[in-house]
């Protein structure tokens, strides 16, 4: 077997900091990989802080296929209150070896709807019902096939013996995570984030000396993580936010080459 033929892909957690770890790596391979072949220790200097991070040492591995491919599983067999990772995984096969680096952190606490009345089975808020690890994973695997096509995304539910039309602005999804983000993937089906922004600025309130909170004209409210000086930013500017490292956001202004770490508030 050739090294290029065994490839460590992405991890998924599925877990949330309330339950027992699960989460999946896919293996990229047509051979059969044993446990006794895969090794695991956590990561000597962390990226995500020391502090709460999950020891690797109490977590079982599995070799399990999943939707047809080879995943390695990892789960705990108690509830893990840490919730941060970072390890590195290792697999050696006939004399060769490969290894990886995973680090992140484990979804909050969830509050799961009780009920939910004519929804499809692949919908993304039916899987956030089911309580067992592998059936949620085995509905997202399934829900997450289907590609998002509308701009628009309207969707039929009912609360409280009442129905209503929920209507999303994929825009609207820009710069939420964590909680908030699997709050909306609860209430609808199609989604696609964009990974960029491009708006302008419609009132600029300071927080702290040289720092401020930016209103767009969407409606949404971004912090300014770095210092500015008075004047900076002004009304009717035109702003760009991406995406950056490890869930974090830059902003950057019209014709000007400097990046602002930024934090979304609304």
């Amino acid at each position: 077997m050739h090294l290029k033929t065994l490839e460590l892909e992405k991890m998924s957690v599925f877990s949330s900091t309330d339950e027992n770890f699960y989460a999946t790596i896919t293996l990229s391979t047509e051979d059969q990989i044993s446990i006794s072949q895969i090794s695991l220790e956590n990561s000597k200097q962390s990226l995500v802080g020391n502090d709460n991070l999950i020891d690797v040492t109490l977590l079982k591995k599995e070799i399990k296929e999943i939707n047809g491919r080879t995943s390695i599983v990892l789960s705990s067999e108690n509830i893990i209150s840490n919730n941060r990772y970072d390890f590195r995984i290792a697999v050696n096969h006939n004399g060769r070896s490969i290894n990886s680096r995973y680090f992140g952190f484990v979804p909050e606490t969830q509050k799961r709807m009780t009920s939910v009345v004519n929804q499809p089975v692949n919908d993304l808020s039916s899987c956030l019902n089911l309580e067992d690890p592998q059936a949620r994973l085995d509905c997202y695997d399934k829900s997450l096939s289907r590609r998002a096509q509308d701009k628009k995304i309207t969707n039929q539910m009912v609360k409280k013996n009442k129905e209503v039309e929920i209507e999303l602005d994929e825009e609207d999804l820009f710069g939420k995570k964590g909680s908030d983000l699997e709050e909306v993937i609860a209430k609808t089906q199609k989604i696609q984030i964009p990974n960029q922004l491009t708006t302008t600025i419609t009132l600029v309130k300071r927080y702290a000396p040289d720092k401020y909170i930016l209103t767009l004209s969407n409606g949404q409210k971004w912090r300014v993580l770095d210092a500015t000086r008075k004047g900076f930013f002004k009304v009717d500017q035109s702003v760009s936010i991406t995406k950056g490292i490890l869930g974090s956001y830059n902003l950057n202004l019209a014709n000007q080459n400097r990046k602002l770490k930024v934090k979304r508030e609304k």
